[in-house]
């Protein structure tokens, strides 16, 4: 399948995109639920309402992302890098705060 030079451009993309799907469809069910299950019953919605818009953001920020290979083409590699890193601070601070039954629900 991916025997020429030619080829491997076609089985990157079939690669990346599979890993794409894969890791969509374990996260994205089970992010709803975690944001769900830490709203107060009264706030649910605007807690739903806040994690979608969260996803709205990325997607009109991605194109002047994009744009910025124009200046120089590892800046957006830089910005994307900072950007994980800074998530994963807040996320560490986030954690201890959710309730337990948001992180470790009861299987039943």
């Amino acid at each position: 399948m991916c025997f020429s030079y030619r080829e491997a451009g076609k089985c990157h993309l079939l690669t990346a995109t599979l890993v794409y799907a894969a890791g969509d469809l374990i996260f994205g069910p089970r992010s709803g639920a975690l944001a769900e299950a830490a709203a107060p019953p009264e706030a649910k919605g605007r807690y739903l309402a806040a994690f979608q818009y969260a996803f709205t953001v990325v997607q009109v920020l991605a194109p002047a992302v994009v744009s910025v290979f124009h200046v120089s083409i590892w800046l957006p590699w830089v910005l994307v890098g900072v950007c994980a890193c800074l998530a994963v601070l807040g996320l560490g601070r986030l954690g201890p705060r959710l309730p337990t039954g948001a992180v470790s629900p009861i299987q039943s």
